[in-house]
């Protein structure tokens, strides 16, 4: 049991200890190695994104010295870690996403896909 808005977060790395100690594969998330991002590639990813006509708007912030993913209806934003350029996995309670930004022909950024549980969501930048 927990008291805050990250208790699905903690449970669930509780969960992959467990998995990792008992070899359960299922349960085990697969591991990434993380690259560095300067810090003024990674303000160009800031701000908000919407899927086309959902009038959903998903944010892009700093939060603290991390980029991360507000996604609608979720309190906590989701700390988005880089595993190549321009692209993210991020953890939330249903599990682990990944996270792809788009450039334009200008190689400006566009938008975005994220990817969690099977579902994919495109957007583009406001």
């Amino acid at each position: 049991m927990t008291n805050s808005q990250n208790g699905g977060l903690l449970m669930l790395e509780i969960m992959r200890g467990i998995a990792k100690v008992y070899g359960w594969p299922d349960i085990t998330p697969e591991a990434k190695a993380l690259i560095d991002v300067s810090p003024s590639v990674i303000t160009t990813y800031l701000g908000s994104y919407e899927p086309t006509g959902s009038g959903i708007i998903y944010e892009v912030a700093m939060s603290g010295t991390q980029p991360a993913l507000k996604i609608p209806g979720i309190a906590v934003p989701n700390e988005l870690y880089p595993v190549a350029t321009d692209n993210f996995i991020f953890f939330c309670a249903v599990g682990t996403g990944t996270l792809a930004f788009t450039r334009d022909a200008a190689s400006q950024v566009d938008g975005l896909t994220i990817i969690v549980n099977g579902i994919t969501i495109t957007a583009k930048k406001k």
